[in-house]
Formats: structure tokens, sequence, C-alpha cells
């Protein structure tokens, strides 16, 4: 039951209908037996500024932001802290007396994936992934952290010099480490043939680009798309059928949400619980 008790937490995107951040969040308040509750809010990118300032003043505990905001959310934190200082790009926010700090757990997210699903980044990785918005820059960021090389694609020349900046201010000396790549340019198709794990980390309402051909990666290479609606995303869908090992979002989802909760309310998450609202399996410790 609601009451003027209870914790009020949220996701702030657009559009945001199709999160489900609500269901796993909701799921942690229950099986942790903490009073809160988890809404998603559809907010428009001028309104933005407008609302986390209303969320703060009505007490909300924190809020997630998700796309198009994390960029946009970082004024409206009076502090950055880890990767969101890094990247300047925030998915989480801690409102406390006075104060909203600014965190990024998306790339902690994809690393934890990763290792539900027998993958550890490390040296003599060899990644790719697609899209240099903040998803695509959370995860990169986190596999230079870890001593992968990256080869980080997309479309547009000015978001992709903007996000190579952002990484390269935040691992001056690992830039060596970093290929950018415009779509078009001759130089991915060595990097897909190259690569151990390819990301997509673009918006499925923007479709898989067609300069990615699958066709260039090796039979061992793991395909790895951070969307999930559908469960089976075109690309995972293409890559399956060609052999390929493949797995979709909701891991990122939960782990990177586990890490919300835990700022929000300073308890452990109930993982396994989280993951079985979105339907995801975590594999058994031990």
């Amino acid at each position: 039951m609601i009451t003027g008790a209870t914790a009020v937490v949220g996701i702030v995107g657009h559009p945001v209908a199709h999160s489900l951040s609500p269901v796993l969040q909701n799921a942690a308040f229950a099986a942790a037996g903490l009073d809160g509750v988890y809404v998603a809010f559809d907010v428009a990118p001028q309104d933005l500024a407008t609302a986390i300032a209303g969320a703060r003043a009505l007490g909300f505990q924190g809020l997630n932001v998700t796309a198009p905001h994390k960029a946009a959310a970082v004024p409206a934190a009076d502090r950055l802290v880890g990767a969101a200082a890094e990247l300047e790009l925030v998915n989480t926010l801690v409102f406390g007396p006075g104060s909203a700090i600014g965190h990024s757990t998306d790339g902690a997210g994809f690393l934890a994936a990763c290792r539900d699903h027998g993958i550890v980044a490390g040296p003599g990785m060899r990644a790719v992934v697609l899209g240099a918005g903040g998803a695509g820059l959370s995860v990169a960021h986190a596999l230079l952290g870890a001593g992968a090389e990256v080869g980080l694609v997309n479309r547009d020349a000015v978001k992709l010099e903007a996000g190579t900046a952002r990484l390269g201010r935040a691992y001056p000396g690992r830039t060596s480490r970093l290929r950018p790549i415009q779509l078009g340019d001759a130089r991915l198709a060595t990097v897909l043939a190259a690569a151990d794990l390819l990301v997509n980390a673009i918006p499925a309402a923007a479709g898989v680009p067609a300069e990615v051909d699958l066709g260039l990666l090796g039979r061992e290479a793991v395909v790895a798309d951070l969307g999930y609606v559908p469960v089976l995303p075109p690309l995972l869908a293409a890559a399956q059928a060609r052999g390929h090992r493949v797995w979709n979002g909701l891991g990122m989802l939960v782990h990177q949400g586990a890490l919300s909760f835990t700022l929000w309310t300073g308890h452990a998450a109930p993982l396994y619980a989280m993951g079985e609202a979105v339907g995801y399996e975590l594999p058994v410790p031990g």
C-alpha cells in the first residue's frame, strides 16, 4: 500500500513506456521488504530541468535517466561521481538533503552482464560498439577501462568526434586502444573481422545500419544488443541464424538497475528477484 511514508523513485525518458525498469525496481522493493514505489515519467527534452527540479522538491529519493536525457541531466546534479564525472553522462540521480548526486551505472552493469555470459572483458579483447550515444559511450568507457580495444562506430561524424573526445578525456593514456570509425569507412570491415565482441547500442527505432556486415565476423565472435524489445532484436536474430552466441540488454538492465537501487536505498539489491521479474535468468553461483 502506498502511503505518505512511501519512498518514491522513477525514470525520466522520452519515450519511456517501453521501459521495464518499473517492473524491475518495484519487484526489488517488494523482495527487499522496503516501502517504496518506482514510476515511469515521459518527459520531453524542453521539460527535463523542470521535471527533475520538481522531483527533488516533492521529496523523491532519486531518478533514473534514460534516452535522450543522459547528457542533458548533468546540470541538474550538484556533483558527479565516477563514470558520470568522467563521461559527463548521468543515468542515476540520488537526492539527499540539499543535494543531487549524479552517477552512471550503465558501464558497470554491462560488464556484469558480460560476466553472466562467461565473457571477461580485459586486455586482448577486441570489441566493436555501434552507436556513440549515452549507452554506447558508457559501454565503450567500461570496456576501455577493463583494458579492451574498442572500435566506436557511428554514422554522424560530429557525434562520433564528440564521443571520442569524451572518452579521450576519461582515459587520456588509453586512446591508442580506441578507434573511432564512421559508418561507410573501409576500416569498419577490418575491425569487424577482428572483433571478439560486437555490441549494438543504436536505438531499435533507428534500425541496424546496412554497413554492418555480420558475414565479416569470425565464427567465435559474440554479438550483444542493448535492446530488449523485442526480446530478440533484429541484429541478434540475424547473428543467431549465422551461429553466433548472442544476448540482449536484459542483463545490463538488471545489473545497472541493481546498482541504482543500492544507491537510492543503501540496501543490497535482490538481484535474483529483479532478474525473475523481467525474465532474465542469472547464473547460479558456483
